[in-house]
């Protein structure tokens, strides 16, 4: 017998909880009209009052104004332990991070039940983050980007070969002092391609790094890398 149950919390902006039992009850048998009282769990502190006190915004990821919602599946099993916590939506590692944490350090909850039987059941869980205030300056190059890369793509041989032509996106932190760090490909084309591309960012001298209330802060930035022969 498969059910679901929906609850829904505040959170930030809206924060809801929806769940479906998957505990089957293959022993009990009863006339075809007869209903069970059929007992789902319930946590043992109000969700969201736990999550606003709780959740710690990632530094980084605040300062580089990662925000959204990330969303969590996990099993809530016949003792109330929460466990087989898994992201099923990211927003980002940091916060991803930061979601499963607050979520595994959840107090027990009262596990469901049916008449003689407890049962284990799935929820997922929507965690929203959110930043107010006022965006920081963006950084600025301290070179002519288009050139920069222009002058420093080796084109590879293997791709050379084949003509592939295209668009890398690569997404990289600027920190506070202005350096290029973490490059990750956002949007992949070839191999070859997608690996100088991260090269070349990799390499690209210091920006004048983003500004907040008259502080730098860190920053992630994202850029089109286009290979064309």
């Amino acid at each position: 017998m498969k059910k679901q149950l929906i609850y829904t919390f505040l959170i930030a902006t809206a924060c809801c909880l929806s769940q479906h039992t998957f505990a089957q009850n293959k022993s009990i048998s009863a006339p075809s009209d007869f209903k069970y009282e059929e007992q789902m769990p319930t946590p043992s502190v109000d969700i969201s009052e736990y999550l606003q006190k709780n959740v710690k915004y990632p530094p980084a990821a605040r300062a580089a104004r990662i925000q959204g919602r990330v969303m969590l599946n996990f099993m809530v099993d016949s003792m109330g332990n929460i466990g087989d916590i898994k992201v099923v939506h990211s927003v980002h590692p940091l916060l991803d991070s930061e979601a499963v944490r607050v979520v595994r350090t959840m107090p027990k909850w009262t596990p469901g039940s049916i008449p003689g039987k407890r049962k284990g059941t799935d929820y997922t869980l929507p965690i929203e983050f959110r930043i107010n205030g006022p965006a920081p300056q963006a950084p600025k190059p301290s070179v002519d980007i288009r050139s920069y890369l222009s002058k420093s793509i080796v084109y590879p041989a293997d791709a050379k070969k084949k003509h592939i032509e295209g668009i890398v996106k690569v997404k990289f932190l600027i920190d506070t002092t202005g350096k290029v760090s973490e490059p990750v490909v956002t949007k992949y084309l070839y191999p070859s391609l997608d690996s100088e591309a991260v090269r070349i960012i990799s390499k690209m001298p210091p920006f004048k790094p983003a500004m907040q209330n008259g502080k730098p802060v860190n920053v992630y930035f994202e850029l089109p890398v286009n290979f064309k022969l």
